[in-house]
């Protein structure tokens, strides 16, 4: 006698397979949270970049903004051109050469440069002092009020027609030259010239003082 395999019915416990429109709808629910973090991600990135690019081409705009100006004041007239070659040489403006008296009257003038700090431009500062004398020959002669003895500064004494130094009694012909002992050199001559606007510029240097030298510092 053959015995038939039995086949379990739904009533015994058999578990139906789900529709195929229930197997796609599962499928879609679980793709939407991947898509959902994928535009978040997106999202996120983009602010991120945004947050850095903002800054980051500040600072480029910082960095450049010097070099910018530099290359744009190279467009100016050839009297500016001028002007900043000597400015390049380490010539200042002092004085308009009309403005000093024609029988050679010692001037006294103050040097002002700009200083710049970083990025921060401080004008006309002063940082030294300085006498003009005119000759008729249009030049100029120009000394250093620092007497070269010990660093003091030189007065110009009208009624004696010479430079006095009240430290220690230095004294100096109106040519420079010392009138005694007391500086172990002339007073220091400075590198002068006249632009054809007939502006005075100056080389202003300091020098080492307490030595027969002229010696830069």
């Amino acid at each position: 006698m053959t015995t038939k395999p039995s086949v379990a019915s739904e009533s015994e416990g058999a578990h139906p397979s789900p529709p195929a429109e229930a197997i796609v709808s599962q499928t879609s629910t679980d793709l939407a949270p991947s898509r959902r973090d994928a535009v978040a991600a997106m999202l996120a990135c983009g602010s991120f970049l945004a947050a850095v690019a903002i800054p980051v081409s500040a600072a480029v705009g910082l960095t450049l903004d010097p070099l910018l100006r530099k290359s744009g004041s190279s467009a100016g007239s050839s009297t500016e051109g001028n002007a900043a070659a000597e400015l390049a040489s380490g010539f200042l403006p002092i004085i308009s050469f009309d403005e000093l008296p024609e029988d050679g009257t010692p001037v006294k003038s103050v040097v002002r440069i700009d200083v710049r700090d970083a990025w921060q431009v401080f004008p006309d500062q002063p940082v030294g002092t300085i006498y003009l004398r005119r000759f008729p020959d249009r030049t100029v002669v120009v000394f250093s009020d620092i007497c070269p003895h010990l660093g003091c500064k030189v007065d110009y004494e009208a009624d004696q027609s010479r430079f006095f130094c009240p430290c220690h009694s230095s004294a100096f012909a109106l040519d420079g030259q010392a009138m005694n002992k007391v500086s172990p050199r002339p007073l220091d001559q400075l590198e002068a010239r006249i632009d054809p606007a007939g502006m005075v510029w100056v080389k202003y240097q300091e020098f080492r003082t307490g030595i027969p030298e002229k010696v830069v510092v």
